[in-house]
């Protein structure tokens, strides 16, 4: 496989590591002997890690640990802590639920909420039939009347276009049209 500098300076830190399986970690070497670029990265990266280890590990320090908690807990909503109620709250909350249920199911045992509702006349009902009561037949007739004037129509969609001649005499009367149906 051919190893793009791109490709091989995004692998040049797991080559480091020792990570890479046998063939892939030939392949680097490979290219690192062939590339100057990227054998310069490969330097980079290996005098930064040893510049990284001489600096000394932080002691525990108590007030670092706390701060370190602290920052990691600044980050947490509200909304993702688990909810926490009281036995007294539930006691509360159950029959207030209980009631509004109650409310909105039962008009028996509050006859007044029915003037909540919008009162409703027939002129605002609409009545829909799909297919029936002669709407199949309708929509039958009206297929038809289409397809029977097809042949008479100019179309758009000829290959090329239409001219602009041609395009004019598409929307003139071209012969006596029959009768509509009634």
């Amino acid at each position: 496989m051919v190893i793009t500098c791109f490709f091989c300076q995004n692998l040049i830190s797991d080559f480091l590591e020792g990570i890479l399986p046998a063939n892939r970690h030939e392949e680097i070497k490979k290219h690192l002997l062939k590339c100057a670029a990227c054998e310069t990265l490969h330097q980079e990266v290996i005098a930064s890690i040893a510049i990284l280890r001489e600096f000394a590990a932080p002691t525990n320090v108590p007030e670092l640990s706390v701060r370190i908690v602290e920052a990691s807990e600044a980050g947490k909503s509200l909304a993702l802590r688990p909810l926490k109620f009281s036995r007294v709250s539930l006691g509360y909350l159950i029959p207030i639920l209980g009631v509004v249920i109650l409310f909105f199911i039962s008009a028996k045992v509050f006859p007044w909420f029915s003037w909540f509702q919008s009162q409703l006349d027939e002129k605002q009902l609409v009545r829909y039939f799909p297919m029936s009561n002669g709407a199949g037949e309708i929509l039958d007739e009206q297929a038809n009347w289409i397809h029977s004037r097809e042949p008479r129509m100019g179309s758009v969609w000829d290959e090329g276009g239409l001219s602009p001649d041609e395009f004019e005499k598409s929307f003139q009367k071209k012969g006596p049209s029959p009768e509509l149906p009634e």
